[in-house]
């Protein structure tokens, strides 16, 4: 029995809401049957057959199932947990997964569709590498993509990045058949042939990275990360203020016949045209001062190359098979070049 706080009179009816008394509102106290029966039942903790799991870590998956759903219970999808399953085609990765290790779907050269929750933060490096995914769209809360990825997805056709995501790894979408994507102001930092083949649109607002015409360069200006390879364009010119090329910034850029360098440029690194072998003529300008280790390797058909004086040092390089000629400032010593050239001083 209760009585009115307010009055004292006797309550006698279970849950009445005012005082016949005096009307005032009396505090209502549930029952603990009431309570009990409002409560939640327990989560069933989901299982996926034909896995091995350990401390929420999926380490293996043995199963044929074309259709895959990864339950929540889930917390990381181990190294090379479906690595060359041939009879997977599409996989659900639920809420709750918060990490995907290198290699875990490689070789899934049948997986067509990933769906990836936004509790995921890290996408291990060559994850879903030889896979048919034929479109990505990562969620809010990626936030970082390890090397090599999501490469040799030939049938890769569009490819959407999260505002979450803050890094990219080296050669994440090689070979993607992708035309173009669009990369968010969140990055702040992008790995060699992250994005090979693939006109780059950069979100203005972003403080490291920019694009001029497809191609990726640092936010000042300074630096040329990457060229777009794929482009159908013969002839570039490296614009003013660039001070460095990128490691293997224009490599395999076949189409490339004639290239001019800034003479704002000071340094070429590694393999930064290795592969250009429709390349034919480079003109380098007086400011250079290094040229790395096989930066023109595999340029076929470059017939000669005039190094600047300013350059002290220059590494080695093969596989120009065409080159004849070398001219070098007097009483410049390069001990690197290719053997059996024609070294002529001016």
């Amino acid at each position: 029995m209760k009585f009115c706080p307010n009055c004292g009179n006797k309550i006698q009816v279970e849950g009445v809401k005012f005082c016949y008394e005096c009307g005032y509102k009396l505090p209502q106290i549930e029952s603990k049957a009431t309570e009990t029966a409002k409560a939640p039942a327990p989560k069933v903790q989901e299982k996926l057959k034909n896995a091995t799991v350990e401390d929420g870590v999926l380490i293996e998956y043995t199963g044929k199932d074309e259709n895959v759903v990864i339950p929540g219970s889930i917390k990381v999808i181990g190294e090379c947990a479906f690595v060359d399953n041939l009879t997977l085609k599409s996989v659900v990765i639920s809420e709750g997964v918060t990490e995907i290790e290198s290699s875990a779907f490689d070789g899934c050269k049948n997986l067509k569709s990933v769906v990836i929750p936004k509790t995921v933060k890290v996408i291990g490096a060559g994850a879903f590498t030889r896979c048919a995914l034929e479109s990505l769209e990562l969620p809010e809360g990626v936030e970082k993509i390890e090397d090599e990825a999501f490469s040799e997805c030939e049938k890769l056709k569009s490819i959407k990045l999260p505002n979450t995501l803050v890094e990219l790894g080296e050669s994440v979408f090689v070979n993607a058949s992708a035309p173009s994507v669009k990369v968010p102001a969140s990055v702040k930092e992008i790995g060699k042939c992250a994005f090979w083949g693939i006109a780059v649109e950069v979100d203005p607002a972003n403080k490291y990275y920019k694009s001029v015409a497809g191609h990726l360069f640092s936010k000042d200006g300074t630096v040329l990360c990457s060229y777009n390879s794929r482009n159908t364009l013969t002839s570039y010119v490296v614009p003013n203020g660039v001070k460095r090329i990128s490691e293997e910034a224009f490599s395999y850029a076949t189409y490339l016949k004639n290239l001019v360098v800034a003479s704002t440029v000071e340094a070429i690194e590694e393999c930064a045209f290795e592969g250009c072998k429709e390349l034919i003529g480079i003109s380098l300008l007086d400011g250079l001062k290094e040229i790395m280790p096989s930066a023109f390797d595999g340029c076929k058909k470059l017939p000669a190359l005039i190094i600047p004086k300013t350059v002290d040092y220059i590494g080695h390089f093969s596989g120009c098979d065409a080159l004849t000629t070398i001219y070098v400032g007097k009483g410049k010593k390069y001990t690197q070049l290719p053997n059996g050239i024609n070294v002529i001083e001016y």
